[in-house]
């Protein structure tokens, strides 16, 4: 009788061929599903002019299929003296249902967008004052690596303008790792605020 309950739960504790069987199927109807989600990306990315990058949900679904079929691989390698725990094949049944069953936007890929940042769109310079302007704050930020700067003056003189410039400058510049342009408000209100 003790024979035969340690037979039991040997049973409880490890898979049985049946049971990895059924994982296998699994695995490879997501792999199925991977393939599919992939040639759709490739499809999406070759129909459009600019480059594009997996959303966040799509990347982070990936990055789950392949870490399950990691672990499949893991499972599969055990041999008939070394079956895996019945826990472990459970979860891993688990999961790769989780992500066979996911539902993912329709489009899966999104534009991608420089990491330095976007060009804004420049009005035409008129004047030599704001030539001059441009040219003194562009050798100032040149000599430092890494500052801020703030422009104030009359409204219409054209502060934005030359900032959208610099801006564009800036991103075109090899040197510059990233440029954020944000507008501050009245230099009284930007006092008392400390």
């Amino acid at each position: 009788m003790n024979r035969c309950s340690s037979t039991m739960n040997l049973r409880s504790i490890y898979a049985d061929d049946e049971e990895i069987r059924n994982l296998k199927r699994k695995v490879e109807e997501l792999d199925d599903k991977e393939a599919v989600i992939k040639e759709q990306m490739e499809i999406e990315s070759a129909a459009s002019s600019s480059r594009r990058k997996p959303r966040i949900l799509v990347e982070r679904w990936l990055k789950e299929t392949e870490r399950a079929g990691n672990n499949f691989q893991i499972i599969g390698q055990a041999n008939a003296e070394t079956l895996p725990p019945k826990e472990r094949v459970e979860t891993l049944m688990r999961e790769v249902e989780e992500l066979i069953g996911k539902l993912l936007p329709q489009t899966l890929l999104i534009e991608e967008r420089d990491a330095k940042g976007v060009k804004l769109l420049e009005r035409k310079l008129t004047g030599e004052v704001i030539h001059r302007n441009i040219e003194l704050i562009w050798g100032r930020l040149k000599k430092n690596r890494a500052c801020k700067l703030g422009i104030y003056g009359m409204g219409g003189v054209g502060k934005t303008t030359i900032m959208m410039h610099i801006h564009n400058r800036l991103l075109e510049d090899a040197t510059c790792d990233g440029v954020v342009l944000s507008p501050c408000p009245k230099i009284s209100a930007f006092i008392s605020c400390k």
